[in-house]
């Protein structure tokens, strides 16, 4: 990747299970120059009425990348707008998606070749454990779904299924 990698986490209301921190060391190469985590207008509402603590993990996410990574430029939204939100996913040079984001799932899809996404799995999740992989990548290939610009890409180069985050 290039130096002016730009890395997008999006945090999710519908997020019950969390990242460990320290899979992002494997994902962020060294020349990263900016992180943006994002959560959803449903994930501060939800933190508004007490009901859930996304908005406090993307907190604790983007102190971790300042003090793990303190030259990186990190910021944190609130993004109200599913469009910019899909705009911002797709176009990121890499996605990370947590686990049982199914929001995040169409942008992975739809990123450009020289984008990588990476689908974090849990088997806690057994909607989607698996699903995307077994189900999506092999259909993708089979009716032939891809981008003019995906053509000379592996799946490997344009996404990474994590397990056991």
């Amino acid at each position: 990747m290039t130096s002016d990698t730009h890395i997008v986490h999006f945090v999710s209301f519908f997020m019950s299970a969390f990242m460990n921190f320290n899979i992002y060391n494997q994902i962020i190469t060294q020349g990263t120059t900016s992180i943006q985590v994002f959560a959803s207008s449903s994930c501060a509402v939800a933190y508004v009425l007490g009901k859930l603590k996304c908005i406090e993990h993307g907190r604790q996410l983007k102190w971790w990348f300042i003090n793990n990574r303190p030259n990186i430029y990190v910021r944190y939204d609130v993004v109200g707008s599913t469009v910019a939100s899909f705009s911002r996913m797709m176009n990121a040079k890499v996605l990370i998606c947590p686990p049982g984001i199914i929001q995040c799932l169409l942008p992975a899809l739809g990123k450009q070749a020289g984008k990588k996404a990476f689908i974090a799995e849990d088997s806690s999740h057994a909607g989607t454990y698996h699903w995307f992989e077994e189900n999506v990548l092999k259909e993708r290939k089979r009716i032939g779904f891809q981008d003019p610009g995906f053509v000379a890409t592996s799946d490997e180069d344009f996404l990474d299924i994590i397990s056991d985050v």
